[in-house]
């Protein structure tokens, strides 16, 4: 349901629909998410007028009914709303547990030809395009008489014989195929657990856009990230305080804050070439000056979307992508400097020392998992080796897992192989420790330099690290840190202590 609430919080956006199309990328493939978005442009119907009619701003459906707003100011009409988004929840999550959608509740023949496509070879890795128009805004309405955005729902087709670029892969292939059927001059993207909290928020970005001053040279726009529901200490660093609020300020000389996937509206002209050299794309319906003449259910535009969303389509084409003496003292003056800086600007953006803390421990955690697979991934690709797969997170809720988090420990519960090497880093940091304390009484004040070197590296490992020794020795339940990784850590990193 997080991406339903997703797309319907930009369909009610404060802005003329008939402009508005919001495509929806279902990387996986799930007959179930058309479903839900089948159940979402029904309820749409109703949730845009009201939105509109009640001046609401929360208008991601979930957020409202969950907030303050709606508790404080409940309402006959409020109520009849609710009770229609829960009648919604409860056939979408029906149908997620029976894993398919029965016929039953397809009351559309063009729907029942879409669904035909999930056959028993239609899987996440291997699948043709599927391209659904659930709402369009020439003929569908709201159940106050005015028209609707558009709602399409996009499947690209995937096989293992061409790579498929994951998420890179996916947003260009929307790209391709709004562009055949809208071809809109600016895009917003959004992730699918993520929605919208300002109605106005196109209007405020057009601000930007049609500043004629910067217009010519404005690629785009980049909203920041607000996180609910964080622990305390925010253990996991979800607020994301350097990359929305310290860093931006100081990427002006470089143009502007990073591209963070999410949150982001571009001109359409940006993605091909600079202001002063368009580069025409191989298609003309593609180019970013295209105007769209025909209906998006029209058979010449489907066809064309389809095409341009197939496996095969960048293989050809040029889309896709082609990353105690003064050397003591000054270690020691970096270390704290660097360090110290950094607090400072993140206390000045009004964050916390805890925060802070956790910010780092998670620069070292992603830096000796998903960033070291992420390099070791990048590299074996470089040589033309393919050892990856790619699976679609579950977005389900898990009460004691969600308890676990408010109470800021650590989720490791899964047996994956990114856990070994911080694992391996920890071990080999309190042994180092360790052996470094023992080394100061054993030797005195001999050799004291490297000895203090060292217990200050490792001990501030450790420290970043007790997360991980309470996961491996002292908890017990689903969150802690599989025996199988511990054991195997151990043994790796028993090797490499042996070996030095």
């Amino acid at each position: 349901m997080g991406t339903v609430n997703t797309a319907l919080s930009v369909m009610a956006y404060d802005y003329p629909p008939e402009k508005i199309s919001v495509y929806v990328s279902d990387d996986g493939g799930s007959q179930v998410t058309l479903f839900a978005f089948m159940e979402a442009a029904k309820f749409g119907r109703h949730w845009l007028p009201f939105c509109r009619e009640n001046n609401v701003v929360e208008r991601c459906p979930e957020a409202y009914f969950n907030g303050g707003f709606y508790a404080t100011s409940r309402s006959l009409e409020a109520d009849k709303m609710k009770t229609m988004y829960e009648s919604m929840k409860v056939r979408v999550e029906n149908a997620l547990e029976r894993g398919k959608v029965e016929e039953r509740h397809i009351d559309d023949e063009g729907m029942l030809e879409a669904f035909a496509k999930w056959t028993n070879n239609f899987t996440r890795q291997v699948h043709p395009t599927v391209i659904q128009v659930l709402l369009s805004t020439t003929k569908d309405k709201d159940v106050t008489g005015k028209l609707m955005p558009n709602l399409i729902y996009v499947s690209r087709e995937k096989s293992k014989v061409h790579h498929h670029r994951f998420k890179a892969g996916a947003l260009n292939a929307l790209v391709r195929v709004s562009a055949t059927m809208t071809n809109a001059p600016i895009v917003l993207t959004l992730d699918c657990d993520t929605y919208s909290n300002d109605p106005q928020i196109i209007k405020r970005a057009l601000c930007y856009f049609l500043d004629p001053e910067i217009r010519p040279t404005l690629a785009y726009l980049q909203f920041p990230q607000i996180f609910r529901g964080l622990n305390k200490g925010d253990i996991y660093f979800s607020e994301h305080k350097r990359l929305f609020q310290i860093n931006p300020l100081g990427m002006d000389g470089l143009y502007g804050p990073n591209y963070v996937g999410t949150g982001c509206f571009f001109q359409r002209r940006a993605f091909f070439g600079s202001p002063s050299s368009l580069i025409q794309p191989e298609v003309p319906e593609l180019s970013p000056n295209h105007v769209v003449n025909k209906p998006i259910r029209s058979q010449e535009i489907l066809e064309l979307a389809h095409s341009v969303a197939a496996c095969n389509y960048e293989n050809k084409e040029e889309w896709g992508e082609k990353i105690s003496d003064p050397r003591f003292l000054l270690y020691i003056f970096l270390f704290i400097g660097a360090n110290g800086k950094d607090l400072i600007d993140f206390l000045l953006e009004k964050g916390t020392f805890e925060r802070w803390w956790n910010a780092q421990r998670m620069l070292m955690i992603c830096g000796l998992s998903s960033f070291l697979f992420g390099c070791i991934d990048y590299a074996l690709g470089s040589l033309g080796i393919t050892i990856r797969g790619f699976d679609v997170t579950s977005k389900l809720q898990d009460n004691e897992l969600s308890k676990r988090y408010d109470q800021g420990t650590f989720e490791f519960g899964v047996a994956s192989p990114m856990f070994v090497p911080m694992t391996m880093a920890a071990i080999i940091n309190l042994i180092s420790f360790v052996m470094g304390v023992l080394g100061v009484f054993r030797k005195g004040m001999e050799n004291m330099e490297g000895l203090i070197l060292q217990i200050l590296l490792s001990g501030f490992v450790v420290i970043n690290c007790w997360p991980l020794y309470q996961a491996m020795v002292f908890r017990s339940d689903k969150g802690r840190m599989p025996t199988k990784i511990t054991l195997i850590a151990a043994f790796l990193a028993s090797i490499l202590i042996v070996g030095s």
